[in-house]
Formats: structure tokens, C-alpha cells, sequence
């Protein structure tokens, strides 16, 4: 079982070679790869309002995350983090756990957003973590990052609301929030009703195929959208059944004794525990409703 919780003097003997590690490899943060054990005390310690380690059954530590404001005075109710995973630990989704986490602590602490600085273009599975996450990338910085292998690359600045801001009317947020693409905590019951959501606009900002986005929840259940292109792996859901709507191109979902093929239009409910993996020659659209936490928690991959 993992486990996450504050940090604890004791704990820098075993996160000070992890994070030295990640830092010398000079190819997702920007702190030198010559760092001193003090400065990375400092940055990951010190000057943050909070840092946070997941621990295994044997209290080994399998991640870290630090949590504070992306920019004092007026700039400190927008939050910003930095993750780090543990060699061995990562494919476990440690990340994706962390990533949730500090949302929930980050509102719990009154921020309204959370911001990513620098994500490092290069860097594909943590952009593609962000984006299933719900940040949008609101800004590209080109060559920001030198590194330290395939020299100057581009960065990503990358945004998302998690609570009412105050500054912003309610047509205005819902209007942010479907511009990011994304349905965050504070518009679920804000805007539902309020407005439409353009599903061609939210699929217009998906870069990658098989990463949805939310855009609604309905009864408790998220409405997703996703691009698809190429072969899914093969799983099942233990827990839930499986919803496709395609609404552009065609689908094939195979299953282990047949394949149905979906065009436009056309639907398909697949009862938990049947496997199967869907598979699109060209790329299609389509949308998915699921409970929360469904493609982290209750899919199997076999």
C-alpha cells in the first residue's frame, strides 16, 4: 500500500540521492546539474509551503512533491508543484497519484489554480500526464530549456483552475475552463446548464490519441472526450462497464471471440470484465463516460 503524507527530517537521507539523481540527469528541470546537496534542500525543503513523500509498505520512499505559490504577494493564490518519482517505482502510477493529491491540497490551502512553469517539451509521458490531469498547455516557450542532451528545446507553460475565482464572473470561468479544455472542480455545478460545450474545440487541443479529456460529469459519471489512432492495449474494467460513442471516423472494438465496428453515430457498451481494446486505422473521435478515476484505478491491462 502507498502511502502520502508530510515530509520529515529523517526522510532527506533517502530523497537527497533521488532528487541529486534527477537533477544531474539535466533533462526535466531546469536546476543546474552541479546543485550541492544545501540548494537542493533549499529548493525542495525550504522555500516550499509544503513538501510531501509516498512511501511503500516498507517505507521505502517511492516519490516526492513539492507544493507552493507560483509567485508572492499578488500571484500567490495561483499554486505551482514539482514531482519527482523514484527510478524503480515509476509505470506504478506514483505520478498520477501525487498529481491528484496536490490538487487536494493545494485547494484545501485556498489556491484557485495550479500552474506549471516549465515542462519540458521533451519530456512526453509527463505532458501527457498533465494534459489526462487537466492542464492545458496556455503558453510554449521556445528553446527555454537547454538540455542536457539534445540542447535548446521548447517548454510548456501549462494551467488549471480548481475553485472559484473571485476576480473572474461565472460566464467568464466557464468560458476559461472550456477554452483549456477542461471541466474543473469549481465548473461542474457552476456551469452545467449555463453553457454549451464545444466538444470540436476541446478535441481541437488533444495532441496525443487515447488521452481523454473531461468536459462534463453527469450523475457522478465523467463525460470524456478523446482522439483515437492506432491500437489500444488490450484490458477490462473490473468495476465498471465500458462506454464508446464515436463521433467521427471509425472504431473497431476487439474483443476476444468477436470485433464490432462503430462509425459515426454508432455506440457500444461493453460489460465489466470483458476484455478488449479498441483500435482505429485513421484517427477518430469519440466519447467515453466513466466513473472518476476509472482509467487509473479500474483498468487492468493484459
Amino acid at each position: 500500500m502507498q502511502i502520502i503524507r508530510r515530509y520529515k527530517p529523517e526522510d532527506w537521507s533517502s530523497l537527497w540521492p533521488l532528487l541529486h539523481s534527477t537533477f544531474a540527469a539535466g533533462d526535466t528541470y531546469a536546476f543546474s546539474p552541479d546543485s550541492t546537496e544545501a540548494e537542493i534542500h533549499s529548493v525542495w525543503i525550504e522555500a516550499p509551503l509544503a513538501t510531501y513523500v509516498v512511501t511503500a509498505d516498507d517505507g521505502s520512499i517511492l516519490g516526492t512533491y513539492k507544493l507552493q505559490s507560483n509567485q508572492p504577494g499578488l500571484g500567490s493564490h495561483i499554486s505551482n508543484c514539482g514531482y519527482v518519482v523514484a527510478p524503480n517505482a515509476r509505470g506504478q502510477g506514483i505520478a498520477s497519484t501525487m498529481c491528484e493529491h496536490s490538487q487536494a491540497e493545494a485547494m484545501r490551502l485556498g489556491f484557485k489554480a495550479m500552474q506549471f512553469n516549465l515542462v519540458v517539451s521533451t519530456n512526453e509521458v509527463a505532458v501527457r500526464l498533465w494534459k489526462k490531469h487537466g492542464f492545458a498547455i496556455v503558453g510554449t516557450l521556445p528553446g527555454a530549456f537547454q538540455h542536457k542532451t539534445q540542447g535548446y528545446v521548447d517548454a510548456y507553460i501549462m494551467f488549471k483552475p480548481l475553485a472559484a475565482q473571485p476576480f473572474l464572473d461565472v460566464p467568464t470561468t466557464c468560458a476559461l475552463s472550456q477554452t483549456l479544455g477542461v471541466i474543473s472542480h469549481f465548473t461542474q455545478k457552476e456551469c452545467n446548464g449555463m453553457n454549451s460545450v464545444n466538444l470540436s474545440a476541446v478535441l481541437s487541443n488533444l495532441s496525443e490519441p487515447w488521452q481523454p479529456a473531461t468536459v462534463a460529469r453527469f450523475n457522478g459519471n465523467e463525460i470524456m472526450v478523446a482522439k483515437a489512432m492506432g491500437a489500444y492495449a488490450w484490458h477490462k474494467h473490473e468495476d465498471t462497464d465500458d462506454f464508446f460513442l464515436v463521433l467521427k471516423g471509425n472504431i473497431t472494438i476487439e474483443m476476444r471471440d468477436r470485433s464490432v465496428h462503430l462509425g459515426p453515430g454508432e455506440m457500444l457498451v461493453i460489460p465489466r470484465g470483458v476484455e478488449h481494446r479498441p483500435i482505429a486505422t485513421e484517427e477518430a473521435h469519440f466519447i467515453l463516460i466513466e466513473p472518476p478515476g476509472t482509467a487509473k484505478d479500474g483498468t487492468t491491462f493484459v
